[in-house]
């Protein structure tokens, strides 16, 4: 038997075993990352209707700020008008947040949990403000459209 034309097939089958889910794995770790950036893009834009675009309908967030949860359809939208508000009571402009290296996303079909440090600046009553190590936990769901923030948290260090 010549092992040589069974070993040289059998390894290249394997290969591309091993390497599809890898691609695919990877190809979805960028996609849920891009949701999230899009979100947060939108946020540091002051554009809470772009930042809205990225989350599912329903979705649940909670947040610092009252009344804490905002759920249902629009829960983003209504996050984020609840967020202008907030910032205008308590003189809050110029809010940016900078995300550092997923501490954790975990990709388990069509659901994806994603764990970012992040950083908070603003400024307050025209002072410069900060959170230096807040924490954003995201559930991302796929979908026909893509991956969408189904619920978010952010938790300050």
């Amino acid at each position: 038997m010549d092992y040589k034309r069974f070993a040289v097939p059998a390894i290249a089958a394997v290969l591309v075993i091993i390497a599809t889910p890898t691609s695919a794995h990877a190809s979805d770790r960028s996609a849920v990352m891009a949701s999230v950036n899009r979100f947060v893009d939108g946020y540091n834009r002051a554009d809470f209707t772009a930042a809205a675009k990225a989350c599912a309908s329903p979705a649940t967030v909670v947040d610092e700020f009252a009344p804490h949860i905002w759920t249902g359809a629009t829960a983003c939208a209504d996050w984020g008008r609840a967020y202008q508000r907030n910032a205008m009571e308590n003189h809050i402009s110029n809010g940016t947040v900078t995300m550092g290296k997923p501490w954790q996303l975990l990709i388990d079909g069509d659901r994806a949990y994603v764990v970012v440090p992040v950083r908070f600046n603003w400024l307050q009553n025209g002072k410069p403000a900060v959170e230096p190590a807040s924490v954003y936990t995201l559930v991302l769901g796929k979908s026909a459209v893509g991956w969408r923030i189904m619920s978010w948290t952010w938790s300050e260090h």
